[in-house]
């Protein structure tokens, strides 16, 4: 697991699509499998997950050997704190944030969506032609 910051600028040139999530959420691993196909579907997008409340250990020694979560060993993995979720988001997760090449926020999906495989797809073919 790589821990280094992410430098935001690096992400300039890039479409990105950020999650936000916690482990305890159920609507949150609800979508992983929709992340983990467009994660495949889409190898020129980075995909960034910003997790609220755990820790680097706690990711590492207890969910990442859960089968829901082992994908995420691969991935860009920030965390935050409880207080920072709440002060700046509230109880919005999952909330998933697809930003353009530009680094404009042009998509914001908070909260659950059946639909958010198709919402994703059509959005990142978009954006990736732009």
């Amino acid at each position: 697991m790589d821990i280094r910051p992410i430098e935001l600028s690096s992400l300039i040139g890039k479409v990105v699509v950020v999650n936000c999530f916690n482990f305890w959420c159920g609507f949150c691993v609800k979508e992983f499998p929709t992340l983990k196909k467009m994660i495949k579907e889409f190898p020129e997008v980075e995909f960034v997950f910003l997790n609220f409340g755990e820790t680097t250990s706690e990711l590492r020694d207890r969910y990442f050997l859960m089968p829901d979560f082992k994908f995420l060993k691969k991935q860009k993995v920030l965390f935050s704190s409880k207080a920072y979720d709440k002060e700046i988001y509230g109880a919005g997760v999952p909330q998933t944030l697809v930003i353009d090449k530009t680094g404009t926020i042009r998509y914001d999906y908070t909260g659950f969506r059946k639909e958010l495989e198709y919402l994703l797809r059509a959005n990142l073919q978009k954006l990736i032609r732009e």
